[in-house]
């Protein structure tokens, strides 16, 4: 193997020849499609394959900066535990299927017994990531990619990197669907933000995160806006939500909210009498409220560790994790300034915590390459966004956001889960990673108060005259 020859940890020289192939069979059907799909939109086509193969480049950057500069990380874990499971199935198949169906509780009574196999499995488990149920997760999903290219580290980086670009098109069509006059702006936040090109591709939680993310806004969108209720719609609702729930249920409990009150606001906002619409709007709040409460206690086996009860104390653990990550990483950390763990304590640092995920790090806080092109991009969106509230104002900022269900659940979903992310990463490494998921919605919700207002703005100027 090119690994035992040149001392690489994940490279062999299966990655030069499968994963090219790989990536020109992509390649070759997704072209295809698109030329059927946008044969009459030059402009949409060309942006499409633009998108792909920066999609591609991003992984194979993410999975080389792994291999060369952190030289190992989480992606050791999930391509080493995906490697055991692959390699069971040709001593024992039976084995296979055992892991494949185990849960991390299982693995922790397997390593002190023989939970009901022989003691020569132990040697397909081949990373601590087996004992936690997200890590264990993303192993499951990296060895079913390696059954598809041979454990290949390179090609299953591009099969999750496609699976977040698949992802990153449902969000495309839908938002197209919405919006049709904002073609370029919702390609930009579909396709071209740099951190989701970067994160969302490559051996990681991330990429299977952020798809199955757009995946259950997509198909309820689909299901219960469009009212196509299909038993296909549905099962892929429930395996996007089985997945994220599964690797980050953070993800999933900062959704909720966001999409009940979406949903109730839409039928909602069809009322024509304004004095009737404000009436409800508190109603509506405290039925969004009521309704995701009711779903996360019923869930809150699934949501293990950020069950309501748990919250907290998964908090003061993550901060101090990726604080002593910073510190041996080379202080890429952030702080909040004293923390209160209570709940008040917690709602006092929302403010902090948003402005982390969407608008940090700084600039002059960037010390090493990866985080200044993060910096960057906060930057741009801090302007961004200034740009839009300053033209706006606050008050017709607020008021033209909530002239439009969409707009809002992009927002509402954008701050709930920036305030997730901001309380619990701590390490700006981590953070670039931890928030693709809100990044599209946040800047797409921007650009829908900005096209509001300027709407608006028309409209009264043509008054005038």
């Amino acid at each position: 193997m090119l690994g035992l020859i040149t001392g690489f940890l994940f490279f062999s020289w299966m990655d030069f020849i499968i994963t090219p192939l790989y990536i020109y069979l992509a390649y070759r059907w997704f072209n295809s499609f698109v030329n059927k799909t946008f044969q009459e939109e030059p402009y949409v086509m060309k942006m499409m394959m633009y998108a792909f193969w920066f999609k591609i480049g991003g992984s194979l950057f993410i999975n080389s900066i792994y291999e060369f500069y952190y030289q190992g990380g989480d992606v050791q874990g999930y391509y080493g535990g995906s490697e055991g499971i692959y390699n069971s199935i040709f001593y024992n198949p039976v084995y296979t299927l055992k892991m494949f169906f185990s849960t991390s509780n299982q693995y922790r009574t397997f390593l002190s017994s023989t939970f009901g196999l022989k003691r020569d499995m132990i040697q397909f488990v081949t990373s601590r990531h087996f004992l936690n149920t997200p890590e264990l997760t993303a192993i499951k999903m990296a060895a079913i990619a390696s059954f598809a290219c041979f454990h290949t580290y390179t090609t299953i980086g591009i099969i999750f990197a496609l699976f977040a670009f698949a992802g990153s098109f449902k969000l495309f069509l839908l938002m197209r669907q919405r919006y049709p006059h904002l073609t370029k702006p919702i390609i930009i936040c579909c396709f071209f933000i740099p951190s989701v090109i970067v994160w969302g591709g490559g051996v990681l939680k991330d990429p299977l995160t952020y798809g199955g993310t757009c995946f259950i806004i997509y198909y309820l969108y689909e299901i219960f806006v469009n009212r196509k209720f299909k038993l296909a719609y549905f099962i892929y609702l429930l395996l996007a939500s089985s997945l994220v729930v599964l690797i980050k249920p953070y993800i999933f409990m900062s959704l909720t909210p966001a999409v009940f009150f979406f949903l109730i606001f839409t039928y909602v906002h069809q009322i024509k009498s304004k004095a009737i619409f404000t009436f409800l709007v508190p109603f509506v709040i405290v039925i969004t409220i009521g309704l995701s409460f009711v779903l996360i206690t019923i869930l809150k086996n699934e949501l293990g560790r950020f069950s309501l009860e748990n919250i907290q104390g998964t908090l003061e653990d993550f901060q101090t994790w990726h604080e002593a990550e910073a510190k041996m990483s080379g202080g890429s950390g952030y702080t909040l300034g004293e923390m209160d763990f209570s709940t008040t304590g917690l709602l006092k640092k929302i403010p902090l915590a948003i402005n982390v995920t969407y608008f940090r790090p700084y600039i002059w806080e960037a010390r090493k390459p990866i985080i200044f092109l993060g910096a960057v991009e906060s930057l741009l969106v801090f302007f961004f966004f200034m740009r839009t509230l300053y033209r706006a104002g606050i008050r017709r900022f607020f008021r033209t956001m909530f002239s439009d269900p969409f707009t809002i659940f992009c927002m509402l979903f954008a701050l709930i889960f920036g305030t997730a992310v901001g309380l619990s990463s701590y390490n700006f490494g981590a953070l670039a990673r931890y928030k693709i998921p809100g990044m599209p919605f946040f800047v797409f919700a921007i650009y829908l108060i900005n096209d509001q207002y300027q709407k608006k703005k028309k409209v009264k100027s043509e008054i005038t005259v």
